[in-house]
């Protein structure tokens, strides 16, 4: 399908006349954020140029001179049309790319001017360069960490924290790929939000834990103090999926993005990885081996199914990999094989693999 037909200069202009619906707006927002619409959102935009009443946009001076700039281009590729055709190719060609790249903020700007106010949410316009930096904690590792505000906490083994050098607009977003612990500096009017995995916990002055591994079906946010609330966006709305208690734990499916159970915990048992407590409370051996690969920075091969069920109640305070095997080992009716570790090309060893069997 030609996706100049699909772009509708009926439904831009409502656009910058104010009278666009959510709906409508995603849509708009969607031909200029999506490279596919590029050059024939550009070729529409040149045929009906005049038609599109730039003056209701309320833009600033600086993108009113980008409007004109873009205008002279245009005469100037009608006036070359007669003279040189393949020179109109060339400039067409230009316009398109240029056209496309200056519009985006043009675009963005309107809606951010027209409808911010009516949301009460913020828009980060393309041409501004937000300066982000990323924390990783290797996996055998516990990295903590103190963000612009002050807020501080814990990222375990295996996780990234994403965050802009500066936090700036109506709230402190971060994202979060593994798990943290977080101990929010309070800020009534500036909600500290960490984005994992399709939802947003939101918090103003709180402590709280996130579980939000790639490997992981589940979002674990466990609430030691404060209040969080937990939401998911859909489209230009947010939905709530919780509200949090201190005390509470909520564990999400990441599919359907919905509470599978939410529940009174004791909180320690889900925080204190951070002091180097390894706390397992009735967990299956295929979600506990998840836990030592990271812990342990190993590869952990179940070699029987069926051991994957086996429930384990522990805690390991700087116990060694191979005390906690010989713990599991004690407590069921299964052993281990330590494999030996090989020389990969650069030099170094690969990592530990450890097979768990049934000790018939």
């Amino acid at each position: 399908m030609n996706k100049e037909n699909i772009i509708d200069i009926n439904l831009l202009k409502k656009f910058f006349n104010k009278t666009c619906s959510k709906s409508e707006q995603e849509t708009v927002i969607n031909w200029f954020v999506d490279s596919v619409y590029e050059q024939d959102l550009s070729i529409v935009l040149k045929k009906h140029w005049d038609e599109i009443d730039f003056d209701h946009a309320e833009l600033d001076e600086a993108t009113e001179k980008v409007l004109d700039k873009i205008h002279h281009q245009m005469n100037l590729e009608k006036l070359e049309e007669d003279q040189n055709e393949s020179l109109l190719r060339k400039a067409f060609y230009y316009y398109s790319k240029i056209a496309a790249v200056l519009l985006i903020p043009v675009l963005l700007y309107a809606f951010y001017s027209n409808f911010q106010s009516s949301n009460g949410s913020s828009i980060v316009l393309p041409n501004q360069k937000i300066a982000l930096a990323e924390i990783n904690s290797p996996l055998g590792a516990r990295t903590h960490f103190t963000l612009p505000d002050g807020s501080n906490g814990w990222l375990n083994s295996g996780s990234t924290l994403e965050f802009p050098v500066e936090f700036s607009g109506n709230e402190r977003r971060v994202h979060l790929t593994g798990e943290a612990w977080f101990d929010v500096v309070k800020n009534p009017d500036i909600p500290f939000v960490v984005n994992a995995s399709g939802v947003d916990v939101i918090a103003l002055g709180t402590k709280f834990n996130v579980l939000a591994y790639k490997d992981s079906k589940f979002i674990d946010v466990t609430l030691e103090s404060g209040k969080v609330i937990i939401k998911r966006k859909t489209g230009f709305s947010n939905n709530l999926i919780a509200e949090l208690k201190p005390g509470d734990q909520v564990k999400i499916s990441k599919k359907e993005l919905e509470p599978l159970k939410e529940e009174e915990v004791v909180t320690k048992n889900f925080t204190s990885w951070k002091q180097g407590k390894l706390i397992i409370r009735n967990e299956k051996m295929s979600d506990v081996s998840k836990r030592l690969e990271r812990w342990y920075n190993v590869k952990i091969d179940i070699r029987d199914k069926e051991i994957e069920d086996y429930v384990y109640r522990a805690t390991f305070i700087d116990e060694t990999l191979e005390e906690v095997l010989s713990y599991l080992k004690l407590t069921s009716p299964i052993d281990y094989r330590i494999k030996e570790r090989k020389v990969i090309d650069d030099g170094a060893l690969e990592k530990k693999e450890i097979e768990i069997f049934l000790n018939n």
